[in-house]
C-alpha cells in the first residue's frame, strides 16, 4: 500500500510539474511575440534613422 501511495504521490507531483513546465513554454512563447511585435514595429524607425 505504500508504494501505491508513494506512486499516487509522485504522478500528481509529475502532473503538475508538466503543467508548470507547459506554462512556462506559453509565457516563453509569449514573451518572444511580443518581442517580434516590438521588432516589427521599430522597422520603420530604423529606416528612418538611416536616411538621416
Amino acid at each position: 500500500m505504500a508504494n501505491e501511495s508513494q506512486f499516487t504521490e509522485f504522478l500528481k507531483q509529475y502532473m503538475a510539474d508538466q503543467q508548470k513546465a507547459e506554462a512556462d513554454r506559453q509565457l516563453q512563447w509569449q514573451a518572444m511575440e511580443s518581442l517580434q511585435k516590438s521588432i516589427e514595429a521599430l522597422k520603420p524607425v530604423e529606416s528612418r534613422v538611416e536616411n538621416l
